[in-house]
């Protein structure tokens, strides 16, 4: 026989009421205005155009550091799509240099997306 100290009796444990009941479906996602998406990302890479210390774009990963530290936050694959639409509709070109002006470009990329979305 076992000390009376060693032996230990496991009881039944019970759940407390007030502990939320877990959801059985999974959260919406809400998707993110392509407008939205596409003012800030201009706004944000016509900065230097704006102060006249660059006629460039952020580098990307610049780019996705400051908004993450900031307001907005951009996942890679959003961010390729509105830089490759700039780069088709001659907003910028293949060296990051800013073709177009921050309102034309807002336009122009915003129009493109909606029309390549809208033949899928």
């Amino acid at each position: 026989m076992a000390p009376l100290g060693i032996i230990t009796i496991q009881g039944i444990k019970k759940t407390r009421k007030d502990k939320p009941e877990p959801e059985m479906h999974k959260p919406v996602k809400i998707k993110k205005e392509w407008d939205q998406l596409i003012l800030k990302w201009v706004e944000i890479n016509w900065m230097g155009i704006r102060t006249g210390k660059s006629n460039k774009i952020l580098p990307k990963n610049t780019f996705l550091e400051y908004t993450n530290k900031h307001e907005q936050k951009y996942t890679e694959k959003e961010y390729n799509i509105i830089y490759k639409s700039a780069i088709i509709t001659k907003c910028i070109d293949k060296n990051n240099k800013i073709l177009a002006e921050q309102k034309k470009a807002i336009e122009i990329i915003n129009n493109y997306i909606r029309r390549k979305n809208e033949n899928k």
